[in-house]
This record gives structure tokens, sequence and C-alpha cells, in this order.
């Protein structure tokens, strides 16, 4: 019912910009929702109806710094769900935007910590990704630099704020990607290493804001291990 006013009240005045603030924001936590609920399709939907209002605004309005990080907080959340959706090159087109914005407003305020943590989680993403990437073409060595490159921008950011749950969620990615690639290279004993530290990461997530997602995570790292053990048993 509240979405159904705020959009009405958007159509009406599209010239008014606190009404579209507010619509994005509607659209901004119901996404936020259904990505917790791994709705990927709809969050993916909603996630880019907020997108069309904010680049207007901050087209409107381009020294509004505050909604300059809205704006890439969104590229944020779409690049993580394509991530999710395994299409790593539409989720490096939207981080690689929002890291540009990021950086861009880190200029205009060099001592802002949000903008310094938000540049290394969006760098850490971008390697992932790259590192995905390499995978699929069987580069593994290159896909296990460009992870542990990943880890080590997941890791500072994460030990910079111990309560960023995106920090610590890549931290624990990333580890399971190092898993994948060691795996792969024929390193089972590194990989299980690997697996663990991911596993010990997300034992800790069941009530944060993502317990569908973590659940997810626990079930499948529970059952890489088991494979691996499988195929090195003597």
């Amino acid at each position: 019912m509240a979405l159904e006013i705020r959009k009405k009240l958007a159509r009406d005045d599209p010239e008014n910009s606190n009404a579209q603030n507010d619509l994005f924001v509607s659209f901004y936590n119901i996404g936020a929702i259904q990505l917790q609920q791994s709705k990927m399709k709809s969050a993916l939907k909603t996630y880019e109806q907020a997108l069309k209002i904010i680049k207007k605004l901050s087209i409107k309005d381009p020294d509004n710094t505050i909604l300059k990080r809205h704006l890439y907080c969104n590229y944020s959340r779409i690049s993580r769900i394509y991530e999710q959706m395994n299409e790593s090159f539409n989720a490096i087109n939207y981080v690689t935007k929002g890291l540009e914005i990021a950086e861009k407003l880190q200029i205009l305020d060099p001592d802002n910590s949000f903008y310094k943590l938000e540049i290394l989680e969006f760098k850490g993403i971008i390697a992932r990704l790259s590192g995905d990437q390499q995978l699929t073409i069987n580069k593994h060595e290159k896909a296990l630099d460009f992870y542990n490159s990943a880890l080590q921008f997941s890791k500072k950011a994460y030990d910079a704020d111990k309560s960023n749950t995106d920090a610590r969620y890549d931290v624990h990615v990333n580890y399971r990607k190092i898993g994948e690639a060691y795996a792969m290279l024929g390193k089972p004993q590194a990989a299980l290493d690997a697996w663990q530290k991911a596993l010990s990461i997300v034992k800790g997530c069941f009530n944060e804001n993502e317990p569908s997602l973590a659940r997810k995570e626990f079930l499948l790292l529970n059952q890489l291990i088991h494979d691996l053990n499988k195929v090195t048993e003597p």
C-alpha cells in the first residue's frame, strides 16, 4: 500500500525530488527484502527500478554526494545479484560503475572512511569476478591470483569495520573461491583449508540479515568438503 501511494505521488509530481526520492527508498528497501529471500530475479527488477530514479535525481542535483552514494550502492546491489546469477560480465560492469563514482567522491573528501571501505569492497568484487572469468577458461593459477587479491581487499574492509556484513560475506566467498581453484589445481589439502575457513565464517551468519543466503552457502561448503574428502579417501 505504501509503495502504491509513493508511486502515485511521484507520478503526479515528477519534478518533486522528495517524492521521487521516497519512491527510490521504497524500491531499494523492497529489493533488499527480496534479496534476503533469495528472490534474485525479483530483486534485480526492483533494484533496476530504483536505479532509474536515483540516476535521474543525481543528474538533476550533481553536487549532492548523498545521491551519488545511493547511486553507487544501487550499482553494487545489482552487481551482487548478477554475481549470484553467475553473470560475471554484467556484475563487473555494474560494480565498476559504482567504483568510479566512489573514487570520484573520495577525491573530493579524502578523509571519508565510508568511501575508502567501499572502494576496497568494490575492488575486491571486481578481482573475484575476474577470477571467475579465468576459472571458466581453465586458467586456474590466474584465477587463484585474482581470488587471493580479492581476499586481501575484503579482509582489509572487514578488519576496518567488523559490523560490515557485506565485507564479511566477501571474505567467506573469497575463501570458497580460493578452495575451488586449489581443488582444480589438484591441491586438496589447500582446498580443504580454505573451505574450512569459509565455513567458520558462514556458521556465524545465520542470525544476520540474509539467513537464507548463509544457509545456502553452508550447505554448498559442506557439499564441497564432503565431495573432496570422498575423492581423496585412500
